[in-house]
């Protein structure tokens, strides 16, 4: 009999090592209808978006997605910009809060398939998947610490192909 509760036992915990520690819950998944289609030269005054070399036509020209949302509950609409940059880990996203004057950047992230979470230090949190090439991809959270939107925490995966996703391992890159 103790023999057996010590297998039952071994199995339990050896699951419970190979899934991820618990996430926040989600409140919305944001899906390329989520964002407005809007041309670079009509984004709202204050937001500037482009770091590669190119001309102002050709900055004017290019279409970001724009969401207006309230991260912090304060009844003012923060803006998220969906870039039409990206990589191998994903789009790019950039954070802005509307204060006197304008906008101010509070954070940027990258990947795919963002979602609003609940929210922790009075503003809703962000996950968003990400590659770094091959076969590795990491779910990574984002949270409203310090003035700004930083990336928390990062479980990392690995994908086999037999068994799908693998959970590896979580990082807190703090």
């Amino acid at each position: 009999m103790r023999i057996f509760l010590l297998v039952i036992l071994a199995s339990v915990l050896s699951l419970s090592a190979a899934e991820p520690p618990s996430w926040p819950k989600a409140v919305r998944e944001l899906t390329d209808s989520s964002f407005v289609p809007t041309k670079a030269s009509k984004l709202p005054q204050g937001i500037s978006l482009f770091h590669r070399e190119e001309s102002a036509e050709q900055r004017a020209n290019r279409e970001v997605g724009l969401l207006w949302v309230d991260l912090d509950g304060d009844g003012v609409l923060d803006l998220i910009v969906r870039n039409d940059e990206g990589g191998s880990g994903g789009t790019f996203y950039t954070i802005y809060q509307m204060q006197k004057g304008g906008y101010r950047s509070i954070g940027v992230f990258q990947g795919f398939r963002p979602k609003l979470l609940t929210a922790s230090n009075g503003y809703l949190q962000i996950e968003a998947w990400s590659r770094g090439g091959g076969l590795e991809s990491s779910r990574d959270l984002y949270r409203f610490e310090r003035g700004e939107y930083r990336c928390v925490r990062e479980d990392n995966y690995r994908t086999d192909e037999e068994k799908g996703k693998i959970y590896v391992g979580t990082n807190n890159p703090q």
